[in-house]
């Protein structure tokens, strides 16, 4: 068994992540913050209330801190999986700060808030002969047409409305 707590935490994230090449131990990394507010309808009026909003650190490195860095923005509906950390730093006024972190091994966008198409990056032990002039997978080609195709149909359907 594992020492290590490990946790799922899904929410948007807070600003456009910050990237970092090199800076740390000569490794890739990347720092971006997820918000989540709980909801819950209250049972005698039937609204919706708005709870607290919880905010996470979330850093990631190597290939995932180079595939958040060009994918994931403000406001983007993500799940996060990894190691749950408490991070401590002092301030100049000597003042004790504890931030609740995640060290990522996963980040994942929500699909049910949205839709997004994914590319697989060529790996150094990949068989490049599947691969098009382009250097992308003929699979990513053909699902590239078909997100085109997807989203005419998705104008087209606003349109009629």
């Amino acid at each position: 068994m594992s020492n290590t707590l490990k946790i799922m935490a899904e929410g948007f994230v807070g600003d456009d992540p910050k990237y970092y090449a090199g800076e740390k131990d000569g490794k890739n990394y990347v720092n971006f913050s997820i918000a989540h507010t709980d909801r819950y309808k209250d049972n005698q009026n039937g609204n919706w209330v708005e709870g607290k909003t919880t905010w996470l650190k979330v850093k990631a490195w190597g290939n995932l801190a180079d595939n958040v860095a060009n994918s994931v923005y403000k406001s983007d509906p993500v799940s996060v999986e990894g190691r749950f950390m408490v991070e401590e730093y002092t301030d100049k006024e000597n003042k004790l700060h504890k931030i609740p972190t995640i060290h990522a091994n996963k980040v994942l966008f929500n699909m049910d808030k949205g839709v997004c198409t994914f590319r697989r990056i060529p790996s150094q032990n990949h068989n490049n002969s599947l691969l098009e002039n382009d250097g992308l997978p003929s699979v990513v080609n053909e699902s590239i047409k078909v997100d085109q195709n997807l989203d005419k149909k998705i104008n087209k359907t606003k349109t009629k409305k």
